[in-house]
């Protein structure tokens, strides 16, 4: 995979991972609020049934990941060495080598300007989710991808055989990407062995997930919703946008590799589809929806530097593409590790004993409860549970649903407490 390619085609790579090791080493106070402080704890090579148990207790949830404790223990090794600030520079050094297989990989099918590739992937607003939730599995799902591509395209049938089988066990989200497997594979001998090592392992999820019909990865949305979600949500419209837009180019230009582009195309119409019956659309779960949104981008660059002809565009591009990035960075980026750094400060926050605070989001809850004792933080999505009292309100520019902006509009605030940075969490207390 480095023996072609030029050392300076890694400055890009090196520009943006020091920017966001930077940001780290900045900003990265605590774990967070997500799996990732229950995931440091946990230790299967020395307690071998945890794995066992974790797997019981993901099908109870709705879900089957058993390759997720192999996850969870490649990214221990940072913390277990270097602590909180190494979690996350580990995962930061997992994820740009998977970026760059990515890279590797779809530029076999597609004409990759590298510095635009990451300029681009990191002007999603959602790709810095990747970098400050280590426990998301998307990037994973991505790597099994490439490493299915790579074995396939090598003439491995051994891994490839046992990598497209294992792609829809990382998570549900995986299978998503058959059609593009399958446009990768259209005219091997051996389509419907490969096919149908993909679709038993499927299966097996979808049968875990709808034998849980309302569960944590089963989110039972009403049919208004999900139309909603696939047709005006602002993802899903610059998503499908640009899967049009590309698809024209494709069309009129009678791409090499068109039919790659179709099965990435179809899945990603899948993924819209499927997020929108999934979750609610609009948080970190989006940051997938990049490696898909880059190939269009850089389809539809490639198509303008072609008609106009002019070195002078390219760069005019390209200082284009720096302002987003820079405007992503300042406007998204930072105030998302803001308000990580601030977590730290919540959970030391007391005023007084165990005082009750509510919050919005029920995983944040059920963790701030399990690894602090200053204070008891209580859920809260509807204001008849708050309605008639004086309460201390955890504040989060991140919210999990809409309560916060019904209290606001319901309630008088009577104080505030401010922590370090700006778009920090805060402590706010209403009289409703």
């Amino acid at each position: 995979m480095l023996k072609n390619l030029n050392p300076k085609s890694y400055l890009s790579t090196f520009f943006m991972f020091s920017v966001y090791l930077v940001l780290i080493n900045i900003y990265i106070t605590s774990l967070g609020l997500m799996d990732d402080f229950n995931y440091t704890r946990m230790n299967f090579f020395r307690n071998t049934p945890t794995y066992f148990e974790f797997i019981r207790s993901d099908i109870e949830s709705g879900g089957f990941r058993p390759f997720l404790p192999f996850q969870i223990t490649l990214n221990n090794i940072g913390y277990y060495l270097f602590s909180v600030k190494g979690y996350f520079i580990f995962n930061l050094v997992y994820l740009f080598f998977i970026l760059e297989f990515f890279y590797f990989m779809m530029s076999k099918f597609f004409y990759f300007d590298k510095f635009l590739y990451y300029l681009i992937i990191f002007s999603w607003p959602y790709s810095s989710d990747l970098i400050i939730h280590p426990s998301l599995q998307e990037k994973f799902i991505v790597l099994l991808i490439c490493t299915f591509i790579y074995s396939y395209k090598n003439k491995k049938p051994l891994t490839s055989r046992l990598t497209i089988l294992f792609i829809p066990l990382i998570k549900i989200q995986s299978l998503i990407f058959l059609p593009f497997i399958t446009s990768v594979l259209k005219r091997d001998k051996n389509l419907k062995i490969y096919v149908s090592y993909f679709l038993f392992s499927s299966s097996l999820v979808l049968f875990v997930f709808f034998n849980k019909s309302e569960s944590y990865f089963n989110s039972q949305l009403e049919f208004n919703t999900i139309i909603n979600q696939i047709f005006t949500s602002p993802v899903n419209v610059v998503n499908i946008f640009l899967i049009i837009t590309a698809f024209y180019i494709v069309k009129i230009n009678d791409l090499v590799n068109k039919d790659a582009f179709y099965g990435l195309g179809l899945s990603n119409l899948f993924l819209i589809i499927f997020m929108s019956i999934y979750r609610n659309v609009g948080n970190y779960l989006n940051s997938i929806n990049i490696f898909f949104i880059v190939i269009y981008i850089l389809i539809i660059y490639d198509h303008l530097f072609k008609i106009l002809k002019s070195k002078h565009l390219k760069k005019l591009v390209k200082f284009c593409q720096i302002l987003i990035f820079t405007f992503v960075i300042i406007s998204f980026t930072i105030p998302r590790f803001e308000r990580m750094s601030s977590i730290g400060s919540v959970m030391n926050y007391s005023e007084e004993n165990n005082i009750e605070i509510f919050y919005s989001c029920l995983e944040g809850v059920q963790y701030l409860n399990q690894f602090q004792n200053n204070n008891e933080f209580i859920y809260v999505n509807e204001f008849e549970n708050i309605v008639g009292k004086e309460i201390k309100f955890l504040s989060d520019p991140f919210a999990c649903n809409s309560i916060e902006n019904v209290i606001i509009q319901n309630c008088k605030k009577t104080d505030t407490i401010d922590f370090k940075f700006e778009n920090s969490m805060k402590i706010i207390e209403y009289q409703c």
